[in-house]
């Protein structure tokens, strides 16, 4: 059996969660707080994304948390309308809309349901994780590699940036190094033609 993991237990997290469970697929959430306090702001939900949570089996514990505002306006320093829109029409039409609610109430909510879920949910984990890696260092065997090596940076990744991939590219024997100009730490997907341009010119290179 798969095991699948979600790196953080905020909103989107625990959302993501629960809609896995729903479809029998079980995950571990890993949140690096202790434990979770109310904290945030106020937050506005849409009509779908009212509707994604019907969907899940779990609108009804948001909605009586949170409040159907009727209109929604954008006004200026002077308390001009700049632009509006009639909520209870929308909600009409495509459902709830315009429902504001605490994030922290928001968070309480889908906490609750993905404890109920899942019998596991461990929070504490991921910084368990996290000092089992810095208790780990295999820099010095970095000159053991025999195989081709291709590495891969963005030029703006700030968790393993090129300073780190240089240390690699001088220790690993006959290592490629390139470095993508605008990308992070996911430059797989923030600059896909670029990082699929690099693999598969190294590929094409090897016997």
């Amino acid at each position: 059996m798969k095991n699948y993991s979600i790196l953080g237990g905020g909103i989107a997290g625990l959302t993501a969660a629960i809609a896995l469970k729903k479809i029998g697929i079980t995950a571990t959430v890993f949140e690096s707080a202790a434990d979770i306090r109310p904290v945030g702001a106020g937050l506005l939900l849409a009509a779908n994304a009212v509707k994604a949570y019907e969907h899940l089996g779990i609108a009804a514990q948001i909605v009586r948390r949170g409040r159907a505002l009727p209109e929604f306006r954008v006004l200026d320093r002077k308390g001009s309308t700049l632009a509006g829109a009639d909520a209870q029409a929308l909600s009409q039409r495509y459902g709830l809309h315009n429902f504001a609610i605490h994030r922290a109430e928001l968070h309480d909510a889908l906490l609750a349901d993905a404890r109920r879920r899942y019998a596991l949910l461990d929070f504490p984990a991921v910084a368990r994780l996290c000092e089992c890696f810095l208790g780990v260092d295999f820099t010095a065997r970095l000159g053991e590699i025999t195989a081709p090596t291709c590495i891969i940076v963005g030029a703006l990744d700030l968790l393993k940036g090129p300073a780190y991939a240089h240390v690699l590219k001088a220790a690993i024997p006959q290592a490629e190094l390139h470095i993508l100009p605008g990308a992070g730490h996911a430059s797989p997907w923030e600059r896909p033609a670029e990082f699929n341009t690099v693999v598969l010119g190294f590929l094409a290179k090897q016997p």
